[in-house]
């Protein structure tokens, strides 16, 4: 089955190797948890933002906040397991597989106002599709000038689920036919910007 706009993308990943950010005293590790930014602006493209130069600040005329994972994280850990994941492809990727999103990874600071950057990437669902089937991570790039490592972000499990809308949608094709259900699409897309 393909897959289709309205799906659920359920994903399950872990990070190996991350950057230490804390000190000694904290433990010499990290609390990492994972931040997904979709490309807001389909006329702007996506400039994959270059090593010492990106610190994880997202100018969010560009870019939408689609998951922040800020109460996942993984207490005292450089190779955390995050818990499972849930959104819409829709709102990841616009529901193409093949457009590509941001995901920052950041260590917690109890003590602190301000997280730190650890590392980041840009990928597509295919990368995802890819790395899980090959059991390969993806390269995290660092953050800060000098840098050299930002460890590896690795997909255990992905897959696909149909969404409740996507289920209304087959419902209104099967009962009132393609023209109707297709109206009522676009009066649910008008009403979800409106409310979002």
């Amino acid at each position: 089955e393909c897959i289709a706009v309205f799906d659920d993308l359920i994903l399950k990943l872990r990070g190996k190797d991350l950057p230490v950010k804390d000190s000694w005293i904290q433990g010499g590790k990290a609390d990492p948890y994972l931040m997904f930014f979709k490309n807001s602006n389909s006329l702007a493209s996506l400039v994959v933002p270059k090593s010492g130069e990106y610190m994880g600040e997202v100018d969010d005329r560009v870019y939408h906040c689609i998951h922040d994972g800020k109460s996942q994280f993984q207490k005292n850990t450089l190779n955390p397991v995050w818990p499972e994941i849930t959104t819409e492809v829709r709102d990841l990727c616009g529901g193409d597989i093949c457009n590509p999103f941001l995901i920052n990874v950041w260590d917690y600071d109890f003590e602190c106002p301000n997280d730190d950057f650890m590392g980041f990437c840009v990928v597509t669902i295919v990368d995802l599709i890819k790395a899980n089937l090959h059991r390969e991570g993806i390269s995290l790039q660092p953050g800060k000038a000098g840098h050299k490592w930002g460890g590896f972000l690795f997909v255990d499990e992905i897959k696909f689920r149909q969404s409740g809308e996507r289920k209304d949608i087959m419902r209104l094709v099967a009962e009132k036919g393609s023209a109707e259900a297709v109206h009522q699409l676009l009066e649910w897309n008008v009403l979800k910007e409106k409310a979002g």
